[in-house]
């Protein structure tokens, strides 16, 4: 049951991103000009293919990984967030 609370938590917690970012949308776009919103969108779009290469998967890794000991959960949450922020 651990996994499917796993694959629950991180599937509904995707969906509230893409549900929050369509909700903020027309907020976006009124307050920001064409050209600044097109700018925002290709900076959001340099922004999602470097996290690609930057952060090499660890948020899956993460997810997939799945160990008994507390401690070692921790520790790879610990180490994949330095390399996720420091990259």
């Amino acid at each position: 049951m651990n996994g499917i609370k796993q694959i629950a938590y991180f599937g509904l917690s995707t969906l509230f991103l893409k549900v929050l970012g369509f909700a903020l949308l027309p907020i976006t776009t009124r307050i920001l000009t064409q050209a600044e919103f097109g700018e925002l969108n290709f900076l959001v779009s340099i922004s999602a293919v470097m996290s690609l290469f930057l952060c090499l998967g660890l948020p899956e890794l993460l997810f997939k990984q799945q160990m008994s000991n507390p401690q070692q959960k921790r520790a790879l949450f610990r180490d994949a967030l330095i390399l996720c922020v420091v990259f």
